[in-house]
């Protein structure tokens, strides 16, 4: 940054984005001393330092009525958006933290609900409205009296079957808890994490 400087560039025309809050204070602290800023009206001629969710922020903040958020918004951490889960839609605390982590995974990598939802709704077509979980527990029961029948050949395709059906069971779940989430975040007015780097991207 202090060679961009000395070869002319403004430092209010650069950007500096780190991972966090703490390394982004060490490096206001470093470059305002290599630089010399340190009074008030520098800081309007600094350059912008900021951690990828900050700088996203301030980007929606300014921008954001653009594709329709509004300025306003409040930012909600994994911990909040765990509490908002658990206590509006009751969902356990285990599965707060695996689908707060998955969502957040989903959207950093471009993968959005509707895909989700696209990819359950074509496995679920292959039981045509079959109940689930009633079939899982038919399935379950079978394979626990299977030694009353010694119908061991069946064994493998039972054990298959049942693993499939339980994480389509678990992916339903969790597409109509993200779908429920997405919900009370508009309510609102949320934007978490991973909305602000996807929606600065979008911007």
């Amino acid at each position: 940054m202090k060679h961009l400087v000395e070869k002319g560039v403004k430092p209010e025309r650069i950007v500096c984005i780190t991972f966090s809050n703490e390394a982004a204070n060490n490096l206001v602290l470093r470059i305002g001393k290599v630089l010399g800023l340190t009074g008030a009206s520098d800081k309007l001629n600094s350059p912008v330092i900021r951690t990828f969710h900050g700088f996203s922020a301030d980007l929606l903040r300014s921008y954001g009525d653009k594709i329709g958020i509004s300025k306003e918004f409040k930012i909600l951490d994994p911990d909040q958006a765990k509490v908002i889960l658990h206590r509006n839609l009751k969902v356990n605390v285990i599965n707060c933290h695996k689908y707060i982590g998955t969502i957040g995974t989903a959207k950093d990598l471009g993968i959005k609900l509707e895909e989700f939802q696209q990819f359950l709704n074509k496995e679920l077509d292959k039981y045509n409205g079959v109940n689930m979980e009633a079939k899982l527990e038919a399935l379950n029961f079978e394979f626990q009296t299977m030694h009353i029948r010694r119908d061991w050949d069946r064994k493998k395709t039972l054990v298959s079957e049942i693993k499939r059906l339980k994480r389509i069971i678990e992916l339903k779940k969790f597409v109509n808890v993200w779908n429920a989430y997405e919900k009370l975040k508009v309510k609102g007015n949320y934007q978490d994490y991973s909305d602000l780097n996807a929606n600065a991207l979008h911007l």
